[in-house]
């Protein structure tokens, strides 16, 4: 996809496109070097013997219970108040760039 949307990119003259030459030694390394270890390690994966699991498994499979729909609830509620505590904050902020209270150089304190 990359390659694709790229010569688009290359046929508009545009700066921030790929050059074609790092592109093929993008791919060239790719086919070269991560193709091949890919495989090297396939083939050593599987002729390994297999490692036998440190503990039984019941054969009688366990009842999962069902969900609580409270849960919902719960996730929808706490993403809303996370919404909420960040308007909070950015009126917070405007209130401290417009203060209620007098700056203190104005104030006199005897």
């Amino acid at each position: 996809m990359l390659i694709f949307l790229n010569f688009f990119l290359i046929a508009m003259n545009s700066s921030s496109a790929v050059p074609f030459t790092t592109m093929l030694g993008l791919f060239a390394l790719w086919l070269l070097l991560a193709a091949p270890l890919c495989f090297v390690g396939a083939y050593f994966g599987f002729k390994q013997e297999r490692t036998e699991q440190p503990v039984r498994t019941n054969q009688i499979p366990r009842q999962i219970p069902t969900q609580v729909r409270r849960k919902t609830m719960l996730h929808l509620f706490m993403h809303i108040y996370r919404f909420s505590t960040s308007d909070l904050s950015r009126r917070s902020s405007w209130a401290v760039s417009f203060p209620l209270v007098p700056s203190s150089s104005s104030c006199t304190l005897s």
